[in-house]
């Protein structure tokens, strides 16, 4: 996770697939994983399917199961969310100036 926040690739990985990844790592279902954290099956499975944020309250209860930096799972949010808004603005940030 930390290594995918410093690399400057345009290859865009969620916060979901990051999530997915764990819970292979540690062979746990969803629906299994979704009964330890109190949250919604069908919640957690938006979230891994990228249809839906990990919130702050999600990010911690997942740094507490999974041993992580709560702030890393907002921060992968972040740098996508960057990557995919840059582009759109673009031409209106090239038009924007302090000068008269």
């Amino acid at each position: 996770m930390e290594d995918y926040l410093k690399t400057d690739s345009d290859k865009i990985i969620t916060a979901g697939d990051f999530l997915r990844n764990f819970l292979n790592i540690i062979n746990i279902t969803q629906k299994k994983f979704s009964v330890y954290t109190e949250i919604e099956a069908t919640l957690l499975n938006k979230m891994i399917n990228g249809e839906r944020i990990i919130s702050l309250e999600y990010a911690l209860i997942f740094s507490k199961l999974l041993n992580t930096d709560p702030l890393i799972w907002i921060e992968i949010q972040a740098k996508n969310e960057f990557k995919e808004l840059k582009p759109k603005m673009s031409e209106r940030l090239s038009r924007m100036t302090l000068q008269g």
